[in-house]
């Protein structure tokens, strides 16, 4: 049996993000992120109306992961609060993007 490949539209999502995380929204075209998914420019319209509904479903992903991370940080009994010099932000469960991240006010 063949091993299951992520959907199209899940790989578009997949390189959305990182194509937008190394070059910008606007340092990028549709060309380059269905270059990345390895799927062809026009199925790309197939599942997205632009460039900027890719960006929204981006955005939303994101925000989803991250509500989902801290989520897991407040529920986990094991995770203690750091002092002003420390970052939250530094736990393995915070999606990749913020991780290490400096948080405004912190030392």
């Amino acid at each position: 049996m063949a091993m299951a490949r992520p959907n199209v539209r899940e790989r578009l999502l997949d390189a959305g993000v990182e194509i937008f995380h190394r070059c910008g929204f606007n340092g990028c075209g549709v060309q380059e992120i269905t270059d990345a998914a390895g799927v062809p420019k026009g199925s790309f319209y197939n599942h997205f109306a632009s460039k900027e509904a890719l960006g929204a479903a981006v955005l939303d992903r994101y925000w989803q992961q991250c509500a989902s991370a801290t989520l897991g940080i407040l529920e986990d009994s094991e995770v203690r609060p750091r002092g002003a010099s420390g970052c939250a932000a530094t736990s393995p469960r915070w999606p990749p993007i913020w991780r290490g991240a400096a948080l405004p006010g912190a030392a």
